[in-house]
């Protein structure tokens, strides 16, 4: 499982900040969503994608990570006009949907 930061526009995002409604940490148990590059992105151009990874899915489940987190992004587009997106994702619609590599992962857990 991974976070993506993409721009999807047709024209380069500056100034970039994306703030979460909960806590997600990665599979050292870090906060992910308190890295520095969810606070200022300074420029980010059209087409451009940047995956930070989580853990496996399993994983992320075992751990009771949040399934509904919001993300609000905040950006400022070419004409320097500020910009503001709210995420809100349904992780749970992908339980029961596991890959062998998250089995395997799970046996090792167990």
């Amino acid at each position: 499982m991974f976070i993506v930061i993409a721009n999807v526009g047709f024209s380069s995002a500056r100034r970039i900040s994306i703030r979460c409604d909960k806590e997600i940490r990665d599979f050292r148990g870090e906060q992910i969503t308190a890295m520095e590059i969810f606070r200022r992105l300074e420029f980010m151009p059209p087409g451009k994608r940047i995956r930070i990874f989580v853990n496996s899915f399993a994983a992320y489940l075992k751990a009771r990570q949040p399934l509904r987190p919001k993300f609000t992004v905040t950006y400022f587009d070419r004409r320097q006009r500020k910009q503001i997106d709210v995420i809100t994702h349904n992780l749970a619609v992908f339980r029961g949907i596991v890959t062998s590599d998250e089995k395997a992962y799970e046996r090792t857990l167990s």
